[in-house]
C-alpha cells in the first residue's frame, strides 16, 4: 500500500511539471456585443452578460473560429454550440470548457491550465 502512495505522489508531481497556467487579459471595452474569437478562448458577451469558453472543439481539439446564427460551428466536424457552451448538433460528445475568469470594470482576466 505504501508503495502505492509513493506512486500517486510521484506521478502528481509529473502532473505539476508539464502542466502550468496561463493567464489572458482583455480590455472589456475591446469586445463587441455576441462572440468574439481569441487563439484559446472565445468570449460571449450578450447584453450584459459575459461568457467564456475554450476554442478546443470537444470532438477532435479543432480550433472553433465561426459563428452560424447564434451558434458557435466547429469547421472540421461540424460540430455547433449553443450560448451556454451546449453541443446541439454534430459528433461533440460535451459542452465547451468554460475557464476561470474574472471580471473587473474594465478588465477581462482568464486563466487556462496549459499541458
Amino acid at each position: 500500500m505504501l508503495g502505492f502512495i509513493f506512486a500517486v505522489a510521484k506521478l502528481a508531481r509529473l502532473h505539476e511539471q508539464f502542466t502550468s497556467t496561463k493567464t489572458f487579459t482583455i480590455d472589456r471595452n475591446s469586445l463587441n456585443e455576441g462572440f468574439n474569437f481569441f487563439e484559446r478562448f472565445i468570449v460571449l458577451v450578450d447584453s450584459d452578460k459575459i461568457k467564456v469558453f475554450s476554442s478546443k472543439c470537444t470532438h477532435l481539439g479543432c480550433r472553433i473560429t465561426k459563428t452560424e446564427g447564434q451558434e458557435l460551428v466547429c469547421p472540421c466536424h461540424g460540430s455547433h454550440y449553443n450560448k451556454n457552451g451546449e453541443p446541439v448538433q454534430g459528433p461533440a460528445p460535451r459542452q465547451l470548457e468554460t475557464p476561470a475568469f474574472k471580471i473587473s470594470r474594465d478588465k477581462i482576466i482568464i486563466t487556462f491550465v496549459v499541458g
